[in-house]
């Protein structure tokens, strides 16, 4: 047994029987003298040895797929949607949702108000919302109470300046950071225009109070920022992401966070960044991207930093780059993209397997080119990682969490859609199954063919008949008190 094995199988205790393997979640340390096994098929099928058994689990550790460090943060599985097309009642006014971010208590949002006709738009609405856990009950976010929030119109210095649009947000190090977009952010310099760029406010997480502004594409040599739609900071490097709205690569700052906590009580302040090399993102090939993303509108990074996730789209086109995205930080190259299917897609249009749906229109559907159209004017709005799933203040669950606006007819509704990293398994389950908590597949074969490379597979107490070969990176856990037994009986 390799050390490699040994160390990723250290949660499970597998104790030999002649029917399989049997969990025993009461102790942590790992038993095996069995040597290696690569193929389950190499066994026969009446004898399962209880130690081979032992290392084909362990054998779950090995993919074909190099995937982001070792980590299961490949939060693929699609759980459902909370709210679905509600409009929170904290947002009276300001009712286009942009974004979503956390700390360990909080929720944070941003939305604004694009007022129509002849307004400036130096005068349209926009704000953030601190939305404690603890205010949320079951009912989520629609009718959750804010402990704190901050309009753009309590900062007359920036409105004058023409700050005006906020994108998806993030918080780190107790710092919430929004990116704004200016009235003259690409104004030609060599002619008397002004050329602001954009810019992302640091704001405390605590209370929301404005400490200043690192200012992005105002030199006159800078390319244009005509939209800033997001940002994001890898807590692995602590480094600063963004993109342009339309896109196939990322930009990168540092800033010094320690002087930033230092001056975290003043205002009005500039903070500098320094601009890094741009990361260029590449397809599951490893080759540049021969097209751009449209509309990014939203990025984050999972809790290692070793994936990041994207949402693009817009409501007015539709592009190839649609959908949720996820890369690998080592290498920036594409592991997965959503699937294009809801509850408003036939099924025979969808893959069989559930994970990575991701239905972010709700239009009409045209089922000659399996496409949305647009008459209702949906689009994607922010991202979120933030593991839900033991917080009993929360009434939502999973990892990964993605924003949709409604904005028809004065709705402007909002949606978070939930994935999580783990299928389900349940032997004696005989109802509708989709490999979720509340309708597992019923056998382990079904499971792990419909798995991911980073999955969790979790396996309710019980015999299961039958003998699998594993070629994905997943991790098998018991879930529920019992013995999981995993074989084919012998005589």
């Amino acid at each position: 047994m390799s050390e490699l094995l040994r160390q990723h199988m250290g949660q499970m205790l597998l104790a030999p029987s002649r029917t399989g393997v049997r969990q025993n979640h009461s102790r942590s340390k790992f038993l095996s003298t069995c040597p290696e096994v690569k193929d389950m098929r190499s066994v026969n099928n009446k004898w399962l040895g209880a130690w081979c058994i032992t290392v084909l689990l362990a054998l779950t550790c090995i993919g074909r797929q190099a995937f982001a460090a070792e980590g299961y943060e490949s939060y693929f599985m699609y759980i459902g949607s909370d709210p679905h097309n509600e409009s929170p009642g904290f947002l009276d006014g300001y009712e286009q949702f942009q974004g979503l971010a956390h700390d360990a208590d909080n929720w944070f949002i941003s939305a604004g108000e694009a007022m129509k006709g002849d307004h400036d738009p130096s005068e349209w609405k926009w704000g953030i919302w601190k939305i404690p856990l603890t205010s949320m009950g079951n009912n989520g976010l629609v009718n959750a109470t804010p402990s704190h929030q901050i309009l753009l119109s309590d900062l007359p210095t920036l409105r004058s300046e023409g700050y005006y649009h906020i994108g998806d947000i993030d918080q780190f190090r107790g710092f919430v950071l929004v990116p704004v977009e200016n009235y003259h952010c690409c104004g030609d310099v060599t002619k008397g225009e002004e050329r602001k760029g954009v810019a992302i406010l640091f704001l405390n997480a605590a209370d929301l109070s404005y400490v200043g502004k690192a200012t992005i594409g105002a030199g006159s040599d800078d390319p244009n920022w005509p939209d800033f739609g997001w940002v994001a900071v890898n807590p692995a490097d602590q480094k600063i992401y963004v993109s342009h709205d339309r896109t196939d690569s990322l930009e990168v700052y540092s800033v010094d966070w320690n002087w930033l906590d230092l001056v975290r009580h003043q205002t009005n302040l500039e903070v500098p960044l320094l601009h890094l090399p741009t990361i260029r993102l590449k397809d599951e090939n490893g080759n540049l991207f021969s097209y751009v993303f449209h509309n990014v509108q939203g990025g984050a990074f999972s809790e290692t930093g070793s994936l990041f996730y994207c949402v693009v789209g817009i409501c007015d086109a539709s592009y190839g780059s649609d959908g949720i995205h996820v890369f690998d930080t080592k290498t920036w190259q594409r592991l997965k993209q959503s699937t294009f299917c809801g509850e408003e897609v036939p099924p025979y249009a969808c893959p069989s397997c559930p994970d990575f749906r991701f239905q972010w229109w709700e239009g009409i559907f045209d089922p000659i080119h399996w496409q949305k159209t647009c008459g209702l004017g949906s689009e994607p709005e922010g991202i979120d990682v933030w593991d839900l799933d033991s917080d009993p203040r929360s009434p939502y669950s999973g990892q990964l969490h993605v924003g949709r606006l409604y904005n028809v007819g004065g709705q402007d509704d909002i949606t978070i859609f939930h994935y999580t990293h783990a299928l389900y398994a349940d032997s004696s389950w005989t109802g509708d199954e989709q490999g979720r908590k509340g309708n597992p597949y019923n056998t382990l074969g079904e499971t792990i063919a419909c798995a991911w490379d980073g999955a969790i597979i979790k396996m309710k107490p019980g015999y299961y008949n039958e003998t699998l070969t594993l070629t994905k990176r997943v991790k098998l856990v018991g879930d529920g008190a019992g013995a999981v037994v995993i074989g084919v009986a012998g005589p």
